[in-house]
């Protein structure tokens, strides 16, 4: 099959198909895709109504869920042959309401570490309630340690001073898997922001930019964040991106924000469970036997 890479004249097709779809995992967005296709080996092909998405993981090949079709139980039947001809081992990110059509045959797995931490907008914008006090505490400091601070929607002229803040984020994270990668993703957002459409602000302190933040819609009633950065010598810079943001940008037009996933690791997993998430998004995946037995087996995750 003729896969090849994403290019910005593909974007109009994904939207299009992302508002049939209206996704609720944080993958799909044609941004998501796009800028985090080189380090995840995507690649992509027009196939019947919709498309379908691969990506190297390790030494292997795997799907991603099909994206713009009616018939799912079809769709995955027919990838599963596909990936039987092609070599294919596994389609992941699949999400929970998506369980249920998949073809009996294969091992499936929770993908605990890329379930996506979902919140009430206005909550974020608010920060009300007991479980939310201690980042009131952290937005008060911010406020009143620097009172010239400013919350500021994204123009190009804050583009050199993201690249900075961001350089320098990047730097003191260097000995983190996937920094590199991330820091790629984040240069491209910066370059091919208006074409790719994310929103986005700034947080001010005098004229410097002391933190960012971009994301974009995600369904009718979601907003997703996809990067948020912030110079932590900065009491609160990050609990204070994040209000302004909800306040300003998503709360206004969103019931809710995907504030994406963990990754598994353990000091960004409690920060997100420290907003208080309403739900988490369960994603799977689906091994592909090559001799497949009756049973799909589906290990109890909590």
């Amino acid at each position: 099959m003729d896969f090849r890479p994403l290019s910005l004249e593909d974007k109009p097709y994904f939207d299009k198909w992302f508002r049939y779809m209206q996704p609720k995992i944080s993958e799909f967005t044609f941004t998501n895709l796009f800028l985090w296709q080189k380090a995840h080996g995507l690649l992509w092909t027009p196939w019947k109504e919709g498309a379908l998405l691969l990506r190297r993981e390790n030494n292997h090949r795997v799907f991603l869920p099909p994206v713009g079709f009616q018939d799912c139980e079809k769709i995955f039947q027919e990838m599963i042959e596909i990936a039987h001809r092609e070599g294919i081992s596994a389609l992941i990110r699949i999400p929970e309401w998506a369980r249920r059509f998949l073809p009996r045959g294969g091992v499936l797995i929770a993908e605990r570490d890329h379930f996506d931490y979902v919140y009430k907008a206005q909550q974020l914008a608010d920060l009300k309630g007991w479980r939310l006090d201690g980042k009131r505490a952290f937005v008060r400091k911010f406020q009143s340690t620097y009172p010239d601070w400013q919350f500021v929607l994204y123009e190009e002229r804050f583009k050199e001073e993201c690249e900075r803040l961001l350089i320098s984020w990047a730097s003191l994270h260097k000995d983190t898997p996937g920094i590199e990668e991330e820091k790629e993703a984040l240069l491209t957002l910066l370059k091919e922001r208006k074409n790719l459409g994310v929103e986005g602000g700034v947080l001010l302190v005098g004229e410097k930019v002391i933190a960012f933040s971009f994301g974009e819609r995600l369904n009718e009633t979601t907003f997703v964040t996809h990067f948020e950065k912030a110079d932590t010598s900065y009491i609160g810079a990050y609990q204070m991106i994040n209000q302004q943001m909800a306040q300003h940008i998503i709360a206004p037009s969103y019931l809710f924000v995907n504030r994406e996933q963990d990754l598994g690791i353990e000091g960004l997993r409690k920060a997100k469970k420290s907003y208080a998430p309403l739900k988490l998004i369960k994603k799977y995946r689906y091994h592909i036997q090559e001799h497949p037995s009756n049973d799909v087996t589906t290990p109890y995750f909590p």
